[in-house]
């Protein structure tokens, strides 16, 4: 078992390497490239750094659980907790009905936040006295 291991560490550190030296061959040309068009040195400098931090987190990316996997356990674990049967809810007693008369309907009306005017149809809100178009009174 411990052998599979170092294989695999082996063949990791050997793919980790030949990505590296495919990444700073493509580098020195794309830099090369860029030198040749006279493109600014600052320029260069951005895009050889995002170009440079993009592949090394994708060659030197941990190869671990992700996040969500370690908070919750698997699902082999979970089974018991997933697939438990649940019992029907008893009703115990009658459900208790209203009757429409013990329901009162008396109630305020408040006063409308926007009105139209009355002569030229107009939008208004409540506390505008009159009419800004045309100067009949808001009620």
């Amino acid at each position: 078992m411990e052998n599979d291991n170092k294989k695999v560490s082996q063949k990791d550190v050997i793919r980790k390497t030949i990505s590296m030296i495919f990444l700073i061959i493509l580098l020195l040309i794309l830099i090369y490239f860029l030198i040749k068009f006279k493109t600014n040195a600052f320029i260069i400098i951005l895009i050889i750094g995002f170009i440079l931090v993009t592949f090394l987190g994708l060659i030197f990316k941990n190869r671990t659980k992700n996040l969500y996997s370690k908070m919750f356990p698997d699902k082999d674990k979970r089974k018991d907790q997933l697939y438990r049967k649940k019992e029907p809810y008893k009703i115990e007693g009658e459900p208790e009905i209203r009757k429409l008369s013990d329901v009162s309907l008396n109630f305020k009306y408040r006063k409308p936040l926007i009105n139209k005017c009355m002569k030229c149809g107009m939008t208004l809100p409540s506390y505008v006295k009159k009419c800004p178009i045309c100067g009949t009174p808001n009620k």
